[in-house]
């Protein structure tokens, strides 16, 4: 049926856009690319500005919560926010024997 083909074709271009889908077609990519952060990245290319809305609306509630509601909500908001600057800026660890096991 072409409702159902449709609701597929749907299903399939959300995932895309958000993130889920990774079609570089390179498979030298990073070997740990469907983690959160990768996907969070793709997302980000893939969405721009709607991407920075919906982050800082996510922290901004989630600090308000933390305002009204309790401060358990500190928890929820440290993982947003290391994950929001783990998304920004990708780690890149010293060149040295240590990391890259040269001697």
């Amino acid at each position: 049926m072409i409702i159902f083909k449709w609701i597929q074709q749907a299903y399939y271009w959300f995932l895309w856009v958000t993130g889920f889908s990774d079609t570089d077609g390179n498979p030298a990519t990073v070997i740990d690319r469907e983690m959160i952060t990768y996907m969070l990245r793709r997302m980000k290319d893939r969405l721009g500005i709607i991407w920075w809305v919906l982050s800082l609306g996510t922290l901004l509630g989630v600090w308000t919560c933390c305002l009204l509601v309790s401060w358990w909500y500190l928890f929820l908001l440290a993982f947003f926010l290391w994950l929001f600057v783990h998304v920004l800026w990708e780690y890149v660890p010293p060149k040295d024997a240590f990391w890259y096991n040269k001697k």
